[in-house]
C-alpha cells in the first residue's frame, strides 16, 4: 500500500499512529461532551409543534369567543379549514402549552439547582457534559442570562396558555396561571433577583387578569364607581395602556384575542369589526400555508407506505433478486482500517470540532465581533462559511489519503449523470423514507420526552425570514451538506466497510457514525433510520446522485416547512 497523508507529514508509521491516537481522543472528547451535553438541551420539535399551533389557532379565524359566521359546508375554505383543523383546535392547542411548560419548568429549576450550587462543589465532569454546568462555568453573566431567557420563556408560555384556557371557558384556570409567574418569581432564591428581568411581565398578566375578570369587578377596580351602567368598562387613558402591552408581548391569536375582548369591554365596534376582517384574511391566507405544509408530504407519506409494502412483498416472494436484496453489491477496497480512521478523525472531527471552531472563534475575536449581537443573516453566513471550511477539509484530507491508490477500483465516487434511474431512486428513496423515519421519530419522542438537542441550524430558522439568512441556510442544508455528508459517509465509508463487514452491517454501522456526527442525542434513532435509507438507496443504485438527491429532499422538506411554520 501506499503511503498516507499522516505518513507523508510525519515520515513515521509509528508518530503517525502515536498523533492519530492523540487527535482521536481529543476529537472523541470534544465531540462526546457535546453529545451529552445535548442531554438538558430542548429538541427543536417541541418549539416547532408551537409554532405549527399558533399557525392553526390563526388559521380558525376566531376570535376570543366561537366566531359567529354560519357553518357554511359548500364554502371551500370552510371546508378546508374543517379537514385540517378539525373540532378540538383549542382544546389541543391547551394541552400542548401545558405540556410544553412542564418541560421548560423542569428546565428552569434545573438551572436554578446548578446556580445555587458552590462553584468548588459542582462536578467538572457534569460543568463539561451539561448545558446547566457549562453556564456554571461561564461566569455569573452567563449564569443570569441564561436563566433570564428560561423563565422569560416560561412567562410567555403562562400568557398564552392562560389565553387557551379562558377561550374554552376556564376563567378561573386562567386567572390562575397567569398568578404561576408571580409564584415562581417568589420561589427563587434571595440571591437571583427576579425583578430584573421578569417585571415586565407583571402588568401584562395584571391586564389579561383584569380583561377577562368580572365586569363589575373590572369597573369598580378601575375606577372605584360604578357612574354609568353604558360607559365603557375601562376608562380610555387605561385601555390605551392595556393594548399597548397586548401588542407588545403578545402575537397572532393571542393578540387579536385580546385585543377583540378590550374592544368588547370598550365599546368600540369599528375597532372590533376591522380585527375581524384581519384575522379573517390572514386565516384564509394560513390555512394555504397549512395546506402546503401538510400536502405533499402527506401524498409522499401515502406513496412511501405503499412503496414500502410492495418492497416488502417483493422481498419475500423474491428473495435475493428483490429490490432491498444486498446479495451483489461489493466493493474492491484497496485500503486498509487505518486509512478510514484517518480519514475521519484527522478530515471530519479533528478539523470539524477543533480546528473551524478555533478559527471561528479566533476571527469573531479579531473583529471585535460577539457573538450574542449577530443578526440572523450573519449567523447564516457564519454557519455556512463554517460548513465549507470544514467540507474543504474533509475532502482534501480524504483526497490525499487515497490518492496513492489511485485509479480506484471500479464503483468509487460514481456521479452518473446519463442514467436516469437516480431519480426514481432519489425520490422513491425520499418516499420510503418518511412512514419509516416517521414512526421512528414517534417512539424516540416518548425516549426523550422535548429532551436531547437539535440541530442548531433549525433553532436559527424559526427566530428569522431575513432572504439572506434563508437563502444561506437553504445552501448549507439542501446543496453544501447533502454534496458532502454522501460523498463521505456514503462515497468513502459505507464502501470501506465492507471489506469488515456485510453490506447490510456496513450501512448500519455507517447510518450510526452519521447519526452521531450531528451531535444530538435526540436525533440519533431518526438520523440513522434516514441514513440506512440513503444507504440502501446508494448501495443498489451505485450512484451518489440518487442518495444527493434524497438527502437533498428531505432537507429542503424540512427548511420549506420551518420557514412557512415560522412566518407570522
Amino acid at each position: 500500500m501506499g503511503s498516507n497523508i499522516v505518513t507523508g507529514i510525519t515520515g513515521s508509521g509509528n508518530f503517525k499512529r502515536l498523533v492519530l491516537v492523540v487527535l482521536t481522543v481529543l476529537a472523541l472528547s470534544v465531540s462526546g461532551l457535546s453529545l451529552v451535553g445535548s442531554f438538558t438541551q430542548t429538541q427543536i420539535q417541541s418549539r416547532l409543534e408551537l409554532y405549527q399551533i399558533n399557525l392553526m389557532l390563526r388559521a380558525t379565524g376566531e376570535l376570543d369567543l366561537p366566531p359567529d359566521r354560519p357553518a357554511e359546508t359548500d364554502d371551500p375554505i370552510a371546508v378546508l379549514r374543517q379537514q385540517l383543523l378539525g373540532d378540538r383546535t383549542f382544546a389541543d392547542a391547551r394541552q400542548q402549552y401545558q405540556a410544553f411548560r412542564q418541560k421548560a419548568a423542569l428546565n428552569a429549576e434545573k438551572l436554578i439547582r446548578e446556580l445555587t450550587i458552590p462553584a468548588n462543589n459542582r462536578s467538572a465532569n457534569s460543568e463539561a457534559s451539561s448545558e446547566a454546568s457549562d453556564l456554571a462555568t461561564a461566569g455569573p453573566d452567563s449564569d443570569f442570562d441564561q436563566l433570564a431567557q428560561q423563565l422569560r420563556e416560561l412567562a410567555a408560555v403562562d400568557l398564552r396558555l392562560g389565553l387557551l384556557q379562558a377561550r374554552l371557558g376556564e376563567s378561573a384556570a386562567a386567572l390562575t396561571t397567569w398568578q404561576q409567574l408571580a409564584r415562581l418569581s417568589s420561589s427563587l432564591p434571595d440571591s437571583i433577583d427576579p425583578q430584573s428581568f421578569l417585571s415586565d411581565f407583571d402588568e401584562i398578566r395584571d391586564n389579561l387578569a383584569l380583561l377577562w375578570g368580572n365586569r363589575n369587578q373590572i369597573t369598580n377596580q378601575v375606577t372605584n364607581q360604578v357612574t354609568n351602567p353604558n360607559a365603557p368598562a375601562l376608562p380610555p387613558a387605561i385601555a390605551q395602556g392595556i393594548e399597548d402591552n397586548i401588542r407588545q408581548f403578545l402575537g397572532g391569536w393571542f393578540r387579536n384575542a385580546s385585543l377583540a375582548r378590550l374592544y368588547r369591554l370598550q365599546q368600540r365596534p369599528a375597532e372590533l369589526s376591522l380585527l375581524a376582517a384581519e384575522t379573517n384574511l390572514q386565516a384564509e391566507s394560513l390555512l394555504l400555508k397549512l395546506a402546503a405544509v401538510n400536502l405533499i408530504p402527506s401524498l409522499a407519506l401515502l406513496c412511501g407506505i405503499i412503496s414500502l409494502i410492495v418492497l416488502l412483498v417483493q422481498r419475500f416472494l423474491k428473495g435475493s433478486n428483490s429490490l432491498l436484496s444486498l446479495a451483489s453489491v461489493q466493493w474492491t477496497v484497496p485500503w486498509a482500517g487505518e486509512t478510514i480512521w484517518e480519514v475521519f478523525i484527522l478530515g471530519f472531527f479533528a478539523i470539524g470540532q477543533i480546528v473551524v471552531p478555533l478559527i471561528r472563534s479566533i476571527g469573531l475575536q479579531l473583529l471585535g465581533i460577539q457573538p450574542s449581537t449577530l443578526t440572523g443573516g450573519t449567523q447564516a453566513g457564519i454557519i455556512l462559511f463554517s460548513y465549507g471550511l470544514m467540507a474543504a477539509g474533509s475532502v482534501l484530507t480524504l483526497r490525499y489519503a487515497v490518492k496513492s491508490y489511485l485509479p480506484l477500483p471500479e464503483g468509487w465516487f460514481q456521479f452518473n449523470w446519463q442514467n436516469g434511474r437516480w431519480l426514481a431512486w432519489g425520490i422513491g428513496g425520499y418516499c420510503v423514507a418518511l412512514p419509516i423515519v416517521i414512526l421512528v421519530s414517534l417512539a424516540n419522542q416518548q425516549i426523550w420526552q422535548g429532551q436531547g438537542g437539535s440541530n442548531p441550524i433549525l433553532s436559527i430558522v424559526l427566530e428569522n425570514r431575513d432572504p439572506v439568512a434563508i437563502t444561506c441556510f437553504f445552501l448549507t442544508a439542501s446543496i453544501a451538506a447533502p454534496l458532502f455528508e454522501e460523498t463521505l459517509f456514503r462515497g468513502f465509508l459505507l464502501p470501506s466497510l465492507t471489506r469488515y463487514l456485510p453490506p447490510w452491517g456496513a450501512i448500519g454501522l455507517s447510518s450510526l457514525i452519521f447519526a452521531l456526527a450531528h451531535l444530538s442525542l435526540s436525533e440519533v434513532l431518526p438520523l440513522t433510520t434516514l441514513g440506512i435509507v440513503l444507504g440502501v438507496v446508494y448501495a443498489r443504485s451505485r450512484n451518489l446522485l440518487s442518495s444527493i438527491l434524497l438527502h437533498g429532499l428531505w432537507n429542503s422538506g424540512t427548511l420549506a416547512s420551518l420557514i412557512l411554520l415560522s412566518s407570522r
